[in-house]
């Protein structure tokens, strides 16, 4: 009887947790992955507030790290990883973090991944990489996997790379 007594009580208490997940499906249902808000900004200043880093270090530090990144096309490596852009820019790693977070508006893997999903568009669209399978122009981008490539192009641009390419060829084709 007790037994009975505490499966019913187990039962009901699972039953209204479902039903209370099923009403709170809204929650998830605004997430995107569009800038940040103002929100966000006010956030990752607060964060870094008490910050050793001075306003014209951050400054110095993002010109270096793009200039870094862009000259010696490091994102390319597909095992790129924040110590090794330390390691090559002399900036530590907690600066690096600080800096890209702050002037990017994204982690250290979002701002490598945007600089090879824009490789990779290249790539998609150039004449002499029509015969290169998608997949070889996202090892070519430096990502590490397919899946990796397909989920941060389609992040970056709303297609997938093989759409990419389609539409530009048909957009040109349509001009001819």
């Amino acid at each position: 009887m007790n037994c009975l007594f505490g499966q019913t009580i187990f039962s009901i208490f699972y039953f209204f947790l479902f039903f209370q997940t099923l009403n709170q499906s809204a929650v998830f249902s605004d997430l995107n992955y569009e800038l940040a808000s103002t929100e966000d900004l006010k956030v990752v200043k607060t964060k870094y507030a008490k910050s050793q880093i001075k306003k014209e270090e951050v400054a110095l530090f993002s010109q270096k790290i793009k200039q870094c990144i862009e000259q010696d096309k490091l994102f390319l490596v597909s095992n790129f990883n924040i110590k090794d852009l330390s390691d090559k820019t002399g900036i530590s790693i907690h600066s690096l973090s600080q800096v890209i977070n702050q002037e990017f508006n994204m982690n250290f893997f979002e701002f490598i991944n945007s600089y090879r999903v824009k490789y990779a568009k290249t790539l998609l669209i150039r004449s002499d990489y029509s015969n290169q399978s998608i997949e070889s122009i996202g090892y070519d981008s430096g990502f590490g996997t397919k899946a990796s490539f397909y989920t941060c192009f389609k992040k970056h641009t709303s297609v997938t790379p093989a759409n990419f390419r389609n539409n530009f060829f048909l957009q040109n084709k349509s001009l001819d």
